[in-house]
């Protein structure tokens, strides 16, 4: 995984990523997908609608921040021994849960156990899978993850089986995103998390409505409301964006060129994570 560049085309009236409703008090920022996401649940986070859903409503041990650097999340600090197995998370104080529940150590240590148990049938549980225990407890082989311990409710112990120095960088990935324990049996589709945004409603294959999580540790969102159209054709998409029915859109890059001439007030250029695929083929 590598970090690419990406244009972003903001409307210039709502470049604060925000809109005014219709009472002229409500400020909505409209998103986009081009396809309806496989659940909310992280733990099946296997395509990217589900990952970006993901990351409004919940929050992990660490993050990365718009330029694509890791920072603190849920943690607020971390540190590692000398011999680069054993961690020590330490979380931030006074985080809630949506529903009011305060975020505590065995939710970090439940929310892992979840993602590796073979009953989740996520298929994404590969940032985990350096923790020491977890190839056999996600196997079914061993009864418990060995490697993760809550430290009281304010710190998690996590051992790996052998040094992976960017491992930090694996818990900001959204199946790593921290869920309350127990988790609702509803999770996928009524998502309770930590995260900027609250679940408001989601209509299949139409739109998600989200609000905004006032007591959000990291600061409240702007907006008031954030939609997510789901909006499969390209041109379809572009229409709406040039009607002002979308807040922002990702230039594709073979349309660069063309928006840089018509709009360039409207560009924003920003980092991206990508996986990049190069196929080398040797002459015969």
């Amino acid at each position: 995984m590598r970090t690419s560049r990406r244009f972003l085309l903001v409307i210039a009236a709502i470049a604060t990523a925000c809109g005014r409703g219709g009472a002229g008090s409500e400020r909505t920022l409209v998103y986009y997908e081009s396809y309806d996401p496989r659940s909310l649940d992280p733990a099946l986070s296997t395509d990217v609608p589900t990952g970006e859903m993901v990351t409004l409503m919940f929050d992990g041990l660490t993050a990365f921040d718009p330029d694509g650097h890791l920072v603190p999340g849920l943690a607020d600090g971390w540190r590692v021994d000398r011999t680069g197995r054993h961690y020590v998370f330490h979380l931030r104080t006074g985080v809630k849960f949506h529903d009011g529940r305060p975020l505590k150590a065995g939710d970090i240590a439940a929310s892992f156990r979840r993602v590796l148990d073979s009953h989740t049938t996520g298929g994404r549980a590969w940032p985990l899978l350096p923790i020491a225990g977890a190839a056999a407890f996600a196997a079914g082989t061993s009864p418990d993850l060995a490697g993760v311990r809550a430290l009281g409710d304010t710190a998690v112990a996590i051992d790996l089986a052998e040094p992976l120095a960017i491992f930090p960088k694996f818990l900001a990935m959204p199946v790593t995103s921290i869920v309350p324990n127990p988790a609702p049996q509803d999770l996928a589709q009524r998502p309770v998390g930590t995260g900027p945004w609250r679940f408001v409603s989601w209509q299949h294959d139409d739109q998600l409505v989200f609000a905004k999580n006032s007591a959000y540790w990291n600061g409240a969102p702007l907006g008031d409301t954030l939609k997510v159209r789901i909006i499969p054709e390209p041109l379809t998409l572009a229409a709406e964006f040039e009607a002002r029915r979308v807040s922002v859109i990702e230039i594709p890059f073979s349309e660069t060129a063309r928006w840089q001439q018509l709009h360039p007030a409207w560009l924003v250029r920003k980092p991206a994570l990508r996986v990049m695929i190069f196929c080398i083929c040797s002459a015969l």
